[in-house]
């Protein structure tokens, strides 16, 4: 009785809590859920390009910040400014030494992936802020053309030849005579954008693959994206306001000489516009701006 009057004045005063309740029993063969980070991580590992940007993509040089970057979105130039913050200048240098026929580009890549990469799940799961980029797709789309396709390094030839045997192939298989004598003069643009818009996404070079895939913008909202469009008014400051110094000067990439005609029109617009529509929203870029580039 005195127990129970003791119990209930401490009731009365509030001293007591109620008794948790008990979990209901887990059904047989369930799983926990993952925490919030966790789950993100196994959805990009399970999407398309994403374990490859979890594994390589992610660049730092200190703890303040990682570099998402994207190939065909001045990652030569994002990577060049990196790597001579971490080893500074590479004049003097001459690539060919390290590998024949290695240019300047070939050895910032190459120094920043052996050098500067940071594991993407690490990232996510700290308080780093993320810096990203973004391109307008049919910018992207004729620069991986011209790049990749119509003109590309010495080096880089024996591995995008297979594109152009299949988009050949593809004529021969259909008996297509017209289609095989207009190979004669290369691959046409037109070629190309159906081409890729015939892949999986899983199986697109990472050079025209969806932007999203690559910097996770369907899954994961960055600190920062920037358009390469306003690159040189909008780095400089965030890079200042991240990084506490001045944006270095380097040098940006020379552009592919063979960019002069490409024959880009609507219906080959169009054919852009449908592979890419997920990156036109995602990104604010209009159907119609592939006028800028025609």
């Amino acid at each position: 009785m005195k127990n129970a009057l003791s119990r209930l004045a401490r009731q009365w005063r509030g001293e007591t809590r109620s008794k948790p309740a008990c979990p209901a029993p887990r059904e047989a063969g369930s799983v926990a859920p993952a925490d919030p980070v966790s789950a993100l991580i196994e959805r990009v590992e399970a999407s398309p390009h994403g374990r490859e940007t979890l594994d390589a993509r992610f660049l730092t040089i200190d703890d303040r910040v990682a570099f998402l970057y994207l190939e065909k979105v001045a990652c030569t130039y994002i990577k060049n400014i990196l790597v001579q913050e971490a080893f500074g200048s590479l004049e003097g240098f001459d690539p060919s030494y390290y590998l024949e026929l290695w240019g300047k580009n070939n050895l910032i890549h190459t120094l920043a992936f052996e050098g500067l990469r940071t594991n993407g799940r690490d990232v996510l799961r700290s308080d780093r802020a993320t810096i990203t980029f973004c391109r307008n797709p049919y910018g992207r789309f004729l620069s991986a053309y011209f790049d990749k396709i119509v003109n590309p390094p010495e080096i880089e030839k024996p591995g995008f030849q297979w594109v152009r045997r299949e988009i050949l192939f593809k004529q021969v298989r259909q008996r297509n005579k017209a289609g095989v004598q207009a190979m004669a003069g290369g691959i046409r643009l037109e070629d190309f954008a159906r081409f890729v818009a015939e892949q999986d996404e899983g199986a697109r070079d990472k050079h025209w693959a969806h932007q999203h895939s690559l910097n996770l913008a369907h899954v994961h909202t960055a600190n920062e994206t920037i358009r390469i469009e306003t690159l040189d008014e909008t780095f400089p400051g965030l890079w200042e306001r991240y990084m506490g110094r001045p944006l270095p000067r380097v040098a940006k990439p020379e552009r592919n000489v063979s960019r002069k005609h490409h024959g880009l029109d609507k219906s080959i617009a169009d054919i852009i516009y449908k592979t890419y529509e997920r990156d036109f929203d995602l990104f604010g870029y209009a159907r119609s701006s592939w006028q800028d580039f025609a």
